[in-house]
């Protein structure tokens, strides 16, 4: 690794494996001998319909997602697919379930009630865990139920897919995206994801959707940008697409896929996240987390300093230790560290041994 690069901890926009941005520079100048860079090209051009494609195939592969589900190239950020979701699939008198369980899973619900009744399928737990199945209160007339399957601010993953029976389920993957397999991936009506975490730069939201949801299509007027059905029959190309952010996607997942895949990412996110909360786990309470044990996210792990007005000085020398992003989110302030597929094992034991060091400065 070039030692002049840091390890990026932050939370988004996430670290990017060294290779795909060596590839990008390799290519800047001149995309596969065009002449011309990839941020000139443009997307009406066959060049570019060859590219979409090849992105299109290569997460699909990857992620093994079948043939018949939609992918859409979508601009906004996550922020603006959850306004989106209750204006394509539901009208304002029409009611939809959401879990939350975190300050983005109440972000989009906040935002889908300017649309549609929304109804909280579970009671409030402070942020500190995820709801087991048998704590979801599904209302049976819901269009649809929505949760976020990783918290990046309060550090929690569900460990399992939720069980709504035959209503739509819509989940936003968007820090842990592409870092484990997609499990029953048939059970979703729609997964979106910003890509800014496990991707590539901000700018770019990856839409899955299956067919059988555009036939849910309410008759109110959409902004067109914000109109999953218009995108779906325009390829994604209603204006022009973040072109350089779905090549930074195709060098992305042509990486994972020379890794081996999501089962060998799965593996590798499970190491790093282990040797941090191990670390935690036998400081002594040195250093502490809120989330329960069973729900901590192997992406986002929050943590704070038994005394918390060391956290500003841990932050700093982190810093100059090359160990960078470790500030928590202004939500909750304390520590934060952010383990997206890009961050290696290395860095990881680096931050433990860092982690390691000033706590025996400081006990």
């Amino acid at each position: 690794m070039n030692e002049e690069r840091i390890h990026n901890f932050s939370p988004g926009p996430g670290v990017l494996f060294e290779e795909v941005l060596e590839n990008a520079q390799r290519e800047l100048l001149n995309w596969k001998n065009t002449g011309m860079s990839i941020l000139e090209l443009n997307h009406r051009t066959s060049e570019f319909h060859e590219l979409l494609l090849s992105t299109k195939s290569k997460i699909r592969i990857l992620a093994k997602i079948p043939e018949y589900f939609e992918i859409l190239f979508l601009q906004g950020g996550a922020t603006q697919v959850f306004s989106s979701i209750s204006l394509n699939f539901c009208d304002e008198t029409d009611t939809v379930d959401y879990i939350v369980n975190g300050y983005w899973s109440e972000f989009a619900a906040n935002e889908a009630k300017k649309n549609a009744n929304v109804h909280i399928s579970n009671d409030f737990n402070g942020y500190t865990s995820c709801p087991e199945q048998s704590e979801l209160h599904i209302l049976k007339e819901s269009k649809y139920v929505h949760y976020c399957s990783n918290e990046t601010i309060h550090g929690l993953e569900f460990q399992y897919v939720p069980d709504v029976g035959n209503i739509p389920l819509i989940c936003d993957m968007s820090s842990n995206f592409l870092s484990k397999p997609i499990d029953n991936i048939e059970k979703y009506g729609m997964i979106y994801a910003g890509c800014h975490k496990n991707v590539g730069p901000a700018g770019l939201v990856i839409a899955i959707i299956r067919p059988d949801m555009f036939n849910k299509r309410n008759k109110r007027n959409i902004p067109l940008l914000m109109d999953f059905t218009e995108l779906m029959k325009n390829n994604s190309m209603l204006n022009t697409p973040p072109v350089f952010n779905i090549y930074m996607a195709e060098l992305t997942f042509m990486k994972l896929l020379n890794l081996g895949g999501l089962q060998i990412i799965q593996q590798e996110n499970r190491k790093k996240s282990l040797l941090l909360y191990d670390t935690i786990d036998g400081s002594n309470n040195f250093y502490s987390y809120k989330m329960k044990y069973k729900d901590r996210s192997r992406m986002n792990v929050p943590f704070m300093l038994k005394n918390t007005c060391l956290e500003e000085e841990f932050i700093k020398q982190a810093g100059v230790c090359g160990l960078k992003g470790l500030k928590g989110h202004s939500q909750v302030g304390h520590c934060r560290a952010s383990l997206y597929n890009a961050m290696s094992l290395e860095g990881v034991r680096k931050l433990v041994k860092f982690m390691k060091w000033f706590q025996i400065q400081n006990e």
